[in-house]
């Protein structure tokens, strides 16, 4: 599967409650940035359904500080540090290192750092 690229993460967020107690958070945007000058963020899925029988809607933004701007506040509030300094590369680098980082926190029941936890495609596509 997937996870078997080095560089490939699949994450989402969750927060800790009390001792063995998990919270995944749910969020229903899609979200890309590509480049660092093109974003969408909206609730459309990329199937044929989404785009002409359900009610799905999305923003799309053709603007280099936007799209920059809109990956650091995301990578900020998801990893729990600043990342407006980090490039691109570097931020990702970071995401992917801290997810994994807390996959294993959240299986020692320790406090997370932010809040994506990387998650393993098999196992959530069943």
């Amino acid at each position: 599967g997937l996870s078997r690229f080095d560089r490939f993460t699949m994450a989402a967020p969750a927060v800790r409650r009390g001792p063995g107690l998990w919270d995944e958070i749910y969020v229903h945007a899609k979200t890309a940035i590509i480049d660092e000058v093109w974003a969408t963020v909206g609730s459309t899925n990329t199937m044929s359904r989404s785009f002409r029988g359900d009610t799905e809607l999305n923003a799309t933004v053709w603007d280099d500080g936007f799209a920059r701007g809109l990956r650091t506040r995301l990578f900020s509030e998801q990893l729990g540090r600043d990342c407006s300094a980090m490039d691109a590369a570097g931020a990702f680098a970071f995401y992917h290192r801290t997810a994994r980082d807390n996959a294993g926190r959240r299986n020692r029941d320790e406090a997370l750092e932010g809040l994506a936890v990387a998650i393993d495609p098999a196992s959530w596509a069943d």
